[in-house]
């Protein structure tokens, strides 16, 4: 009776038709053993848990560790939040959307586009006042993000870029009127700067400028021949500097908007579609953060209601762009900032006032389930009959809660397939993963039935264990020779 092993590490591809391709990867992701002697060349592995840290006041607008010290802006307020979990709020910051935030090493600067500006100095959070920068606010759009390099704080505007004073120079917080540029290349609106590799970029909505500090203390910035390209950005908080380069939501003119690695393409058409079916405003609302987790390197993009993750170091051995989603109990993920500080990777809440502390022995949320679910590729018949009398997952068995008390003693996991395109699913019921310790329990589906053309394998665990897969194995009758 021939077996057969099924691939389950292509991640989230679901085409325009899903008769097409509809693989899913949901809270869990694609691992690749890079040695001869692993069990498997491919297994899945389960995203990150979320501990409670601390609890302040409105949801997450923006995150940022200045000083070795994690702050955030949640709600109206600016908060420090220290390494033991204590919170103190350092003032009112307006508005309610996401801040730009960045630090000259003595000041903080906070913006939210189009509305107030801050400085956060020795403690005291103050109201940007100064008459030259007040000017540049009151601009069409105000002014839109903050970045900074060489000791200068550099701000952008739709049309321009102009500068604070050094760091030496009253901790930074001083203008001058004539310090400010423009980008040259196109005339199409500025969404934001940022510091890449150590240069300054200036993302418009078609282009991509590049400038350099020369040293001349007239115009210390100037643009680099050469290294301007003509893909712009398409949400200002879409871009993050990511694994010696840099990742964003662009598109050049006439041009639908991609996820772009530099100038390389990393989204694929099903990532694209996705994409495609978002209003002007959900794209604009698009937000990207980033971390690393045993050895590979992630970066989030939350889009719509959806965030999708591109795995970079999965992609590089599997050759192809490998990407997985997230979600919070089935819903949006709700995270939207994250910020590498005390030695940990913390998050903001885009809903509730929490902060979070990623744990990777953790598989719930703030307590609450979180859904792990992966679907196959498909198994084909060619049109000749096919029967499936065994199907084998194998896992890490032997998960089980330590607890009588809690969820998860006696953890199982859940199988149903879909012969029509992953429309409708039929359930072929649960598996037990083995209470603890329980290490050889077999996971185990029998007479699976007749395959018609195609047949897809939908798994789910929704119980707060370690839940690592790492084959599937079909044992089939009949088909063809191919």
């Amino acid at each position: 009776m021939p077996k057969i092993d099924l691939p389950i590490g292509n991640g989230f591809y679901e085409s325009f038709s899903k008769d097409v391709a509809n693989l899913q990867s949901l809270n869990c992701y694609p691992q690749f053993p890079q040695t001869s002697g692993a069990v498997t060349r491919e297994a899945i592995f389960p995203t990150q848990g979320i501990d409670k840290f601390a609890t302040l006041s409105g949801a997450c607008r923006g995150m940022y560790n200045f000083q070795e010290s994690m702050f955030s802006v949640n709600g109206n307020n600016l908060y420090l939040i220290k390494e033991n979990g204590t919170v103190e709020n350092k003032g009112t910051v307006s508005g309610s959307g996401q801040v730009s935030m960045s630090d000259n090493g003595i000041t903080m600067a906070i913006v939210i586009p189009s509305g107030d500006c801050y400085f956060y100095n020795s403690g005291v959070l103050t109201l940007i006042t100064d008459s030259v920068f007040t000017d540049f606010q009151a601009r069409v759009g105000g002014v839109t993000s903050v970045c900074s390099k060489d000791g200068y704080f550099i701000f952008t505007t739709k049309e321009e870029f102009f500068l604070s004073s050094l760091v030496t120079e009253n901790d930074g917080m001083n203008f001058d009127a004539l310090d400010f540029s423009t980008a040259e290349r196109k005339p199409d609106n500025i969404i934001r700067a940022m510091i890449i590799r150590g240069e300054l970029y200036i993302f418009g909505t078609q282009t991509t400028e590049v400038f350099q500090n020369t040293g001349n203390t007239a115009s210390p910035f100037e643009r680099i021949s050469g290294a301007s390209n003509d893909k712009g950005l398409t949400a200002r908080f879409s871009v993050i500097e990511f694994d010696n380069s840099y990742v964003y939501i662009g598109s050049g003119v006439g041009e639908s908007p991609s996820i772009w690695r530099g100038l390389s393409k990393i989204s694929t058409s099903a990532i694209d579609y996705q994409l495609s079916n978002l209003t002007e405003l959900e794209l604009s609302d698009s937000i990207a953060f980033k971390y690393t987790e045993n050895g590979s390197f992630f970066a989030c993009f939350t889009f719509g209601s959806k965030t999708f993750v591109y795995d970079s170091t999965a992609s590089a051995i599997k050759g192809l762009p490998i990407w997985h989603q997230r979600g919070s109990e089935l819903e949006s993920y709700r995270v939207n900032s994250m910020v590498d500080v005390y030695g940990s990777i913390y998050v903001g809440d885009k809903s509730e006032s929490f902060i979070g502390k990623f744990n990777k022995n953790t598989y719930t949320e703030y307590l609450e389930t979180v859904d792990r679910q992966f679907i196959t590729s498909y198994v084909s018949s060619d049109g000749a009959p096919l029967f499936v009398s065994e199907l084998e997952l194998k896992t890490e068995s032997g998960v089980g809660a330590f607890r009588e008390d809690i969820i998860g003693v006696d953890p199982v996991i859940n199988m149903s397939y879909s012969d029509d395109g992953g429309n409708n699913f039929i359930n072929a019921g649960d598996k037990k993963l083995g209470k603890q310790g329980n290490y050889t329990k077999r996971q185990i589906w029998h007479r699976l039935g007749r395959i018609a053309y195609s047949r897809m394998f939908k798994f789910t665990i929704s119980e707060p264990v370690k839940s690592v897969f790492i084959k599937l194995s079909l044992k089939i009758e009949g088909g063809n020779d191919s």
